[in-house]
This record gives C-alpha cells, sequence and structure tokens, in this order.
C-alpha cells in the first residue's frame, strides 16, 4: 500500500539506482537491476513463509507459539551454516546461476510438499520440507547479491547495498499483505464451494449428524441440544478444510511464483569487481 499511495517511492528508487551506477550513466546495470528484483522476490518467499507457515501450524493443528519456533529453527540453522559457505564458493569462482536454480528449486519443493498436508500432519512432517526451504533461501541469497554488486566501484556498492536491503524489506511487507489478502478472500471461497455438498440429502453427512446426535443424547443432553452441537460441529469442520485448502493454496502460488521468476538469472552476469563485495544483512 506505501508503493502505491506514495508516487515519490518509484521515483526515489530510480534516482536512488542512477547514483549507485555513476554520474554518467543514466540507467542501472543489467545484473543490479535484476539482482535488484530478486532480493525483492526473496524477501516476499522469505517473509510470506514466514507468515503462512506458523499461522497454519497454530490455528489448525494447534500447535503452541513455543512449538512453532521449535520445529522452524532447524530452518533458520540451515540457512544460517549454508549463507556464507555459498557465499565463499561463489566469490571464489563457482557459477552463480546454477547454484540460485538450484535455491529456486529447493524452494519450490519446500511449498510443493507443504502444500500436500492434512489435518493430521505432524511436526515430522514439517522437518524435511523445512530443511529444504533453509538450503534453498540460502543458495538464492549469496549468488544473486554477489553477481548484483560485483563490477561497482567501492563507494558505489555501500549505496547498492542500501539499495537491495530496502528493496528485500518492501518485499517482505509486500508478500506478507497479498497473502493475508488472499486467506481472507480465498477461505471464504472454499468455504461456499464445501457448503454446495453439505445438504440434507447427503447420506455420509446424515449418518455422521445420527452419530453425533445419538452420542450426546446417551450422555443425557436434550434432542434440540444434541442437534445444534452436531450442526456446530458440522460448520466447524467445513470450517477447518477451508482454512487448509486455502493454506495450501498459498504455498503453491509462492512456490509458482518463484519458479515463473527463475528465467530472469539469465541476466545476472559476473562481471571483474574492482573492490570486495560487502555482506548485505
Amino acid at each position: 500500500m506505501m508503493c502505491v499511495r506514495n508516487p515519490g517511492v518509484p521515483a526515489g528508487l530510480r534516482s536512488r539506482a542512477r547514483r549507485v551506477n555513476g554520474r554518467r550513466q543514466t540507467r542501472p546495470p543489467r545484473s543490479l537491476a535484476a539482482g535488484s528484483f530478486y532480493t525483492f522476490v526473496h524477501g516476499c518467499g522469505l517473509n510470506s513463509s514466514q507468515f503462512v507457515f506458523p499461522v497454519f501450524i497454530q490455528q489448525l493443528l494447534g500447535f503452541s507459539p513455543l512449538q512453532s519456533g521449535m520445529i522452524m529453527l532447524p530452518s533458520s540453522l540451515t540457512a544460517a551454516v549454508l549463507m556464507p559457505i555459498t557465499g565463499r564458493a561463489v566469490r571464489g569462482g563457482f557459477p552463480p546461476q546454477p547454484v540460485a536454480v538450484a535455491g529456486l528449486i529447493s524452494f519450490f519443493a519446500f511449498t510443493s510438499l507443504l502444500s500436500q498436508s492434512t489435518l493430521a500432519s505432524g511436526q515430522a512432517d514439517f522437518f524435511w520440507p523445512l530443511i529444504l526451504r533453509g538450503f534453498g533461501l540460502s543458495l538464492m541469497f549469496a549468488p544473486i547479491t554477489t553477481i548484483a554488486l560485483a563490477g561497482l566501484s567501492p563507494k558505489d556498492v555501500h549505496q547498492a547495498v542500501g539499495l537491495m536491503s530496502m528493496l528485500r524489506q518492501l518485499g517482505g511487507s509486500l508478500g506478507v499483505a497479498l497473502t493475508a489478502t488472499f486467506i481472507q478472500h480465498r477461505v471464504l471461497a472454499h468455504r461456499q464451494d464445501l457448503l454446495v455438498h453439505v445438504t440434507p440429502f447427503d447420506f455420509p453427512l446424515r449418518e455422521r449428524m445420527q452419530i453425533m446426535m445419538h452420542g450426546l443424547m446417551a450422555k443425557g443432553t436434550s434432542f434440540v441440544t444434541a442437534q445444534r452441537a452436531a450442526y456446530a460441529a458440522n460448520d466447524g469442520a467445513v470450517s477447518r478444510q477451508a482454512l487448509l485448502l486455502t493454506y495450501m493454496d498459498a504455498f503453491r502460488i509462492i512456490g509458482v511464483f518463484f519458479l515463473i521468476c527463475m528465467p530472469l538469472l539469465a541476466v545476472l552476469r559476473r562481471r571483474p569487481s574492482p573492490g570486495p563485495v560487502p555482506s548485505i544483512h
């Protein structure tokens, strides 16, 4: 929303990109422009997955905030270990494009595995998908940053680092906002689709309702109260299934978005750097 309401933001980005590339240049190098875009995408994927996954396991699967943090800890540790290794390998001459492609594919595999989750999924089902998430984000981060900043003079590198950091934060904010809006609207659509099949003519539904009502009435509950409780339980089940389908759709869309951005890796080209490339945080 900030980008839409403040028309000066895009102009500010353009003017800053020109300052990064020197006074004589009228447009940024392709590698810096593509690297900045991928930094934006990196922020979208990182923050969106960090937003969707904890909400999913807490709201639907009943995990506590502490359990959610412990589940995501292996992913963070994997990224922390691999990021410096990947950066050192790319600076040493390893081709960055295959590394970034491996990162995008790993992140897509993470979203694909999570999109197959069910209401019966447990902590063990999320371990390896989250390892793939940390692996993919670490492989995307280092090569894109290194190649985007290569070829810039030392005095311009720091401005480029600031530009990419800002774009990553903007991407993260936009990703969370779009994901939250998508979930809010998509869950209503899934609920409407599911309610089409919840009719008095559905024999499995009638049978399940009768079982719940007889069980409640056997404990001394009146017929009217048991019927209301059965309807409420059925409505809760529909709502949970609608939320599950919505979160699965969100994971799929995030993964497909990363795959769509993969062809832009061809724009990134390694150029000789006149100075050391600092790390970006």
